[in-house]
């Protein structure tokens, strides 16, 4: 059964804080490594996709995340919700995850609820995290095809465009949910 359900990782090494994290050394795995291993073992997810920046500096990111297995898209530095876009030429899904790749400690059975909750509900947009029910490091928010391409049509502000997804839950048109599975 194909519920059609595609994980797209935003990543970068050019963080200012610490550079290169996403690769960094994880308990002997690259963080990125690590996060993708959590994510292939969420049964629901149909595809992954790690969308990176395409500097140079992000080339070893993307050989590393493809050398996997795992799909890679590569776009604008600053607009992410545009990387996003260029994710979903890749895929089919309806329902979209967004993962940072700065989170290696994702629960796969706090994502796997989380999507199976969006699915039973009659949302465009679900997190755990707008309001925050769970803490930082197991974000999960997860939208419909259609609603990233309505914010991606009309979303201008260089903020909601850099974050993906605030334009979505700032939206009067589109249904939004906060998830805290117990």
């Amino acid at each position: 059964m194909t519920r059609n359900v595609a994980a797209i990782v935003q990543a970068r090494t050019g963080s200012t804080r610490f550079p290169g994290k996403v690769l960094s050394n994880l308990c002997g795995k690259s963080m990125i490594e690590f996060l993708l291993d959590r994510l292939q073992q969420c049964e629901i997810i149909d595809h992954i996709i790690l969308a990176t920046t395409d500097l140079l500096e992000d080339d070893k990111l993307s050989k590393v995340v493809s050398d996997l297995g795992i799909d890679v898209v590569r776009g604008s530095e600053n607009d992410v919700l545009s990387r996003f876009v260029l994710a979903l030429d890749n895929t089919s899904a309806t329902t979209i995850i967004r993962i940072t790749g700065d989170n290696p400690i994702l629960d796969p059975n706090l994502i796997q609820s989380a999507v199976i909750s969006f699915i039973n509900s009659d949302l465009d947009y679900l997190s755990n995290c707008f309001p925050p029910t769970y803490p930082d490091g197991l974000d999960v928010e997860v939208f419909t095809r259609a609603a990233l391409m309505q914010a991606h049509k009309k979303c201008t502000s260089i903020y909601q465009r850099e974050h993906v997804t605030p334009w979505i839950r700032e939206s009067k048109t589109l249904s939004v949910g906060s998830f805290n599975h117990n």
